[in-house]
């Protein structure tokens, strides 16, 4: 989740956050492949018990990040992974101005 040390400390800030009544919490996730990839669904089922909302990214080349279309995973790839693996998965009415896909998943707070 965090690339680097402190993996408890994002998720003990995460909870902070939820105590304070953040509802939801949004984590923004950058999807990689060879990196990350394999935890697609384990980020989904941070949302089972918690009010957490995980935003999937695609990898996007920009100054600096060492981009590369290898790495790429795109949202179909990302979206089969949930579903192979979830049912229920529903897409919502997004506001006309977002950017972001929404999804309900059966079972989850998402």
């Amino acid at each position: 989740m965090t690339r680097r040390k402190g993996h408890s400390k994002v998720m003990e800030s995460i909870d902070t956050a939820i105590q304070l009544g953040y509802d939801p919490v949004k984590i923004n996730c950058v999807i990689m492949r060879g990196m990350n990839d394999d935890e697609i669904c384990d980020f989904v089922e941070l949302t089972r018990h918690k009010p957490i909302n995980v935003r999937f990214i695609e990898f996007m080349p920009f100054d600096g990040n060492v981009w590369n279309v290898k790495k790429l995973v795109p949202y179909a790839e990302i979206l089969d992974k949930v579903r192979q693996h979830f049912k229920g998965v529903e897409r919502l009415q997004d506001h006309p101005s977002d950017t972001a896909k929404n999804f309900k998943i059966d079972g989850l707070r998402l």
